[in-house]
């Protein structure tokens, strides 16, 4: 009896930290984007975006995303990294996330 109670109460913490760190995670590019900004300098909110890209499951919502991250890099003059975030962004065939502003994906320079 007490190793069914262990166990019972084993799974049912890793449930609740499962879903905790799920519920941590943005689930559209708007909410992602806003999250970034809230970081103490671009650099942390560029990674913070491409750690959080993945967990976007809209193409959508990617598409935006690495549009966003793409401007990001751009204004900070990253302009390669810009390009590659532009071109992942132009690469998924979907339309804009609602919320997003609409973006040319060629935009960056060289």
């Amino acid at each position: 009896m007490k190793r069914i109670f262990t166990s019972t109460f084993l799974l049912s913490l890793s449930i609740f930290f499962l879903s905790t760190v799920n519920a941590a995670s943005p689930t559209t590019a708007k909410a992602l984007a806003q999250e970034s900004l809230k970081k103490s300098s671009v650099n942390e909110s560029i990674k913070y975006i491409q750690n959080n890209i993945s967990s976007l499951s809209a193409p959508a919502e990617k598409r935006s995303a690495y549009a966003f991250l793409g401007s990001v890099q751009e204004q900070m003059g990253l302009f390669c990294d810009a390009e590659k975030s532009y071109a992942a962004a132009a690469a998924i065939s979907a339309s804009d996330a609602e919320g997003m502003t609409k973006k040319s994906y060629g935009a960056a320079r060289d």
